[in-house]
């Protein structure tokens, strides 16, 4: 949405702590409104199946319709996008919010924190957002006076990768370098030598004072 669009009064008065006072019956409603359109009896919907608008019957206990024609039981999300939803109805909403006063767009990061969900819940129901959206999207022409934003998408053209430039950081066999250090002790005193050569002779030479001498550890890093 548009910064423009944020600061008009109709959006002050429905605000993310307006949406967090609702209750579970005047968002299920709200849904219904949204679906089917206002009417004086809250079950007058439209069966999903044979696409016949009545007075269906009210289940309570399921939160669903059953059509009086055709039997169906069906729920304000049948045949929508959020059909066999996982999720309340509120944290639907709340997404639903969050997703359309967004400046810039929502990452499911921030959706999966805001609704208190895992992560491939919250980029799945994005992913429904923006297909439901892509499919529905009105493509007819403007006409009157028209205003248009620009923007640059993609942009920048990265330069071909050439082999011969490339950096190999990967730890291999060729590139690792093991440095082997040689720990002499005598009398307690440890001795550091950096070849097999030096350790020889520091032993022999140690030996010659003490009898007390330990075996030579390798330490790699």
């Amino acid at each position: 949405m548009l910064p423009q669009f944020q600061q008009l009064s109709m959006l002050r008065k429905f605000s993310l702590d307006e949406l967090a006072r609702l209750t579970d019956a005047e968002i299920l409603q709200l849904f219904r409104t949204a679906r089917w359109g206002k009417s004086d009896n809250p079950n007058e919907v439209v069966c999903p199946q044979c696409g016949k608008r009545h007075i269906a019957y009210w289940i309570r206990a399921r939160q669903q319709w059953q059509c009086k024609h055709c039997q169906r039981r069906f729920s304000v999300t049948s045949g929508t996008v959020f059909a066999n939803h996982k999720i309340s109805l509120r944290k639907i909403l709340i997404c639903l919010f969050e997703f359309a006063i967004a400046a810039k767009g929502i990452p499911a990061t921030r959706i999966a924190a805001i609704l208190g969900v895992q992560h491939k819940h919250a980029w799945a129901l994005l992913h429904k957002l923006r297909d439901t959206l892509n499919h529905n999207k009105d493509l007819s022409p403007l006409n009157g006076e028209v205003h248009i934003d620009g923007g640059y998408f993609n942009y920048y053209i990265r330069p071909k990768n050439f082999k011969h430039k490339r950096i190999d950081r990967r730890p291999s066999e060729t590139n690792v370098r093991i440095n082997l250090v040689y720990w002499c002790f005598a009398k307690s005193l440890p001795t550091i030598t950096k070849s097999k050569a030096q350790t020889a002779l520091s032993l022999h030479k140690l030996k010659k004072k003490t009898h007390k001498i330990c075996l030579p550890s390798l330490v790699y890093w």
